[in-house]
């Protein structure tokens, strides 16, 4: 690729490679723009504009073939900053549009350059990937990213699985890396329990209310069989809302209680759907 010699003198004072307008990852106008600003901040290092350079290429791109992924390394591994460049490799490791492959491609590459200095943050990564992917997750997988002992997965476990799960929130209590996260976990498992202790004998006073004595065992075991499994994202709030709506739309019936209950079982939003429908002023006829 000829490059023209004004051109390759912005590049110098920038301390771009000539690789970065051969691959594409800027262009002569973008380079302009920069030098331009360059040379109005006497203080600014050339290593900003080069991150800002990595930045913008990844932000512009939906998806990195292979080659591409390649060349970005290549330009790290090149770049006379070293903090700047390792920065923007972590950067790409961190981007969601990435494969897996790549993602191996790039782990490997930051553990090699580094001399395995950040093999920790490469396995921390790893692990973020996975659990973005979750919807849900086990007792034996949270335990399994706890056992890690890393404060920054600990702090996402909580932040995005710890809602309503009182064993997650008691096993960060007692096992958190950190002193806040132990206290958070606390104050919201007592917070949860509290909750629970609320639900329980709103439903309680529910079955007294409208179920004879003979009966309410039987449809506190049906109102029971209902278990986190069948509502989404396993939450006390929809477990509790749809014990209730199976009661409301019974009204004293035992049948229709366990008839609701199956119901329930198959898609719980369904007889909540229902208790809506009964409650408003214009049903459905």
């Amino acid at each position: 690729m000829f490059i023209e010699q004004d051109v390759k003198e912005k590049l110098k004072a920038l301390q771009y490679s000539p690789q970065w307008l051969e691959w594409g990852f800027i262009d002569v106008s973008f380079l302009e723009e920069q030098y331009q600003e360059f040379g109005l901040e006497k203080d600014s290092g050339s290593e900003h504009y080069r991150y800002g350079a990595f930045r913008r290429w990844l932000q512009n791109n939906e998806k990195y073939s292979d080659t591409e992924i390649k060349q970005f390394l290549e330009l790290v591994e090149c770049d006379p900053d070293e903090g700047m460049a390792t920065s923007a490799a972590i950067d790409l490791l961190r981007w969601p549009r990435i494969s897996k492959e790549q993602f191996d491609t790039i782990a490997l590459f930051l553990i090699r350059v580094s001399g395995g200095r950040l093999a920790n943050n490469v396995e921390r990564e790893r692990c973020l990937r996975e659990l973005r992917r979750m919807g849900t997750i086990s007792l034996t997988e949270f335990q399994r990213y706890m056992d890690l002992g890393d404060a920054v997965i600990q702090r996402y476990l909580y932040d995005n699985f710890t809602h309503s799960n009182i064993m997650f929130l008691q096993i960060l209590e007692q096992e958190g890396k950190t002193k806040a996260i132990r206290n958070q976990a606390k104050q919201k498992s007592e917070k949860i329990s509290l909750e629970k202790l609320h639900a329980q004998n709103q439903l309680l006073d529910r079955i007294q209310s409208d179920f004879s004595d003979n009966k309410r065992d039987l449809v506190m075991d049906c109102l029971s069989s209902i278990g986190l499994e069948h509502v989404m994202a396993e939450s006390e709030y929809n477990l509790h809302s749809t014990r209730m709506a199976i009661l409301e739309l019974a009204n004293g019936d035992c049948d229709e209680v366990i008839r609701l209950t199956e119901c329930a079982k198959i898609d719980f939003r369904d007889v909540i759907y229902w208790a809506v429908l009964e409650r408003s002023p214009h049903k459905l006829g």
